[in-house]
């Protein structure tokens, strides 16, 4: 075979020829991932379709549905949806839950489980958004006004998405504390089980 042929190969090259010699030379297998390197996998591996149906989205929403014509004003709105990530935050924190099913082996973690949290904030991001968007429509000459919803508007986004972060930063350290623990007891030769690893769920 392959193998067979690369370890004679091997052999003859330091002089070792006999079956026995040959017999020593063994394949060093290849590093298994850990746990966390799986999270990190699944984590960026979401977040980066994510940041490409966001970017598809923002494009669309600017230059084909947004009302105004002027190129300035698709630009500034365009680069004023950038800074705030809400489509790969969602990934971020839908990706705790994943991991939690997978890899923790959490089966009370399902689908709904784990996007529940990113409908909540998601919800609420465009809430807000739709609010300030409604009130400015029937108040049309009002520019104060308008100038308060949109400031406003902006101010609720921000902590929104703030909240978001500090909510997938504290999730994801309670979840490298679990897999690491995991990590330890797979070394051991101990094998926890999905309900073990339910006992170290967050409330």
């Amino acid at each position: 075979t392959t193998v067979d042929a690369a370890v004679s190969t091997a052999a003859e090259a330091v002089g070792a020829t006999s079956p026995r010699a040959e017999s020593n030379l063994k394949l060093v297998p290849a590093p298994t991932k850990t746990c966390n390197g799986k999270a990190a996998t699944i984590t960026v591996a979401m977040v980066a379709v994510a940041l490409g149906f966001a970017c598809c989205e923002n494009l669309v929403y600017i230059f084909i549905f947004a009302p105004s014509s002027d190129l300035e004003t698709k630009i500034g709105v365009l680069v004023l949806r950038s800074l705030f990530p809400v489509h790969p935050l969602l990934a971020a924190i839908q990706s705790i839950g994943v991991c939690r099913r997978d890899i923790e082996k959490d089966k009370s973690f399902g689908v709904g489980r784990s996007i529940l949290p990113a409908i909540l904030l998601h919800g609420s991001f465009d809430l807000v958004i739709m609010i300030a968007s409604f009130l400015v429509a029937v108040n049309p000459d009002d520019e104060e006004f308008e100038e308060r919803a949109e400031t406003t508007s902006l101010v609720v986004s921000f902590v929104t998405v703030l909240f978001g972060v500090t909510y997938y930063v504290v999730q994801s350290r309670a979840q490298r504390k679990r897999l690491n623990e995991l990590e330890s007891g797979t070394k051991a030769g101990l094998l926890p089980t999905a309900t073990a690893a339910s006992d170290h769920a967050l409330v």
